[in-house]
């Protein structure tokens, strides 16, 4: 019972329970952090099991309700003492839990807005490197373009240049023949 994490309530009434049995499962609930409730009515218990309850609260803060009608036991205003003592202090780690809770959404908020400038700075950096890519690339492709263009009017003036010697060489071949002397 001691390591049970889903045990929230044990009705262990009208078994005929003894003071000495009933310590047993008190000792297996000492360390017990899921138990609530606890129903002990109508078995054999006195004041050992009452004084055992009351160790067993003072360990066990987790225990709200403990019945345990029809039985000899005659501490029972001690033992809601300690049972109220239980259900404050439940209430006082659940508003510290929400006020914890409270705490880290005000981190996470404050975490996720940080996030998110920096995803914006970043953005509007990935943003500029890619104006300057495309800019390049236009750039690029401009230089493509004009040494293609240079290309084929190198070419074009190249074939230009080859008809004009051409034209040349046949020049001279004329004036050659004119001037020739047989």
């Amino acid at each position: 019972m001691a390591n049970n994490k889903s045990l929230k309530s044990l009705d262990i009434s009208y078994n005929f329970i003894d003071d000495e049995s009933c310590s047993y499962i008190l000792k297996g609930l000492n360390l017990n952090k899921s138990l609530d409730n606890l129903d002990i009515c109508g078995n054999k218990l006195y004041d050992v099991t009452g004084q055992r309850i009351l160790n067993l609260l003072s360990i066990n803060t987790n225990i709200k309700r403990i019945k345990a009608r029809m039985n000899a036991i005659s501490n029972l205003e001690k033992i809601k003492a300690l049972l109220k003592r239980n259900r404050d202090l439940s209430k006082i780690i659940k508003k510290e839990e929400m006020k914890k809770n409270i705490l880290d959404f005000k981190s996470d908020c404050k975490n996720f807005e940080n996030i998110n400038k920096n995803s914006h700075t970043l953005f509007n950096e990935i943003k500029k490197q890619q104006m300057k890519l495309d800019k390049e690339y236009k750039i690029y492709n401009t230089i493509i373009k004009n040494k293609d263009l240079i290309n084929e009017n190198y070419e074009r003036d190249i074939k230009e240049i080859q008809i004009q010697i051409k034209q040349l060489d046949e020049e001279i071949i004329k004036t050659d023949n004119l001037y020739k002397v047989e």
